[in-house]
């Protein structure tokens, strides 16, 4: 038996294909970011920021907050004409939202409420039921950091919140559970 010149792979040819493997993954793990942070961009433009922003329109056109107007999800009819009058379209007031783990229908409020201090009464736009990675990327999109508690957006766990409390922030322990988040407005 004619054992012949049996040529195998070398490290350096076998740590090449390492680095190259490597590289793969890493592009398909940033194109995966690049994916999410668009995801959760348009999120914010067609729902998120849209409230917002028409909550502060109108108290910038009528001196009132949207929750003094009326509630919005007890009353729609009120509110559509009280922000058509003020030159508002009426944007839908729930989007179903997917996370990495669950699909939720978030929905939009308004509240005046204590926020941080029992004695600042502040106007806040109130999204409830957002899946919890979802409300991390809001938080980092909005205040350029996560930490839930601080800042304009604040995440807030929808099991132990006393809504007629002050509102303090929390942190998202769990992506995979269902959790509010508030828009504190600059006034």
């Amino acid at each position: 038996m004619k054992v012949g010149n049996r040529k195998g792979f070398s490290l350096i040819e076998i740590g090449i294909v390492m680095v190259v493997i490597g590289l793969i993954i890493a592009a398909v793990m940033k194109g995966k970011d690049v994916i999410g942070n668009a995801e959760i961009k348009k999120i914010n433009q067609e729902f998120f920021n849209k409230w917002v922003n028409i909550a502060d329109g109108y108290y910038d056109k009528t001196g009132r907050n949207l929750s003094d107007v009326a509630d919005i999800t007890a009353d729609s009819n009120v509110t559509t004409d009280k922000l058509q009058a003020a030159g508002f379209e009426y944007p839908e007031t729930s989007l179903s939202i997917t996370g990495e783990t669950i699909t939720s229908t978030v929905t939009v409020g308004f509240k005046s409420n204590d926020v941080d201090t029992a004695d600042k009464t502040r106007e806040i736009v109130w999204f409830q039921d957002v899946p919890g990675d979802i409300a991390i990327a809001y938080d980092k999109l909005v205040d350029g950091v996560y930490d839930g508690t601080d800042g304009k957006a604040r995440i807030i766990d929808i099991d132990t919140v006393d809504t007629n409390a002050t509102i303090t922030g929390t942190s998202v322990e769990d992506s995979s559970t269902k959790y509010d988040v508030i828009v504190v407005l600059d006034r």
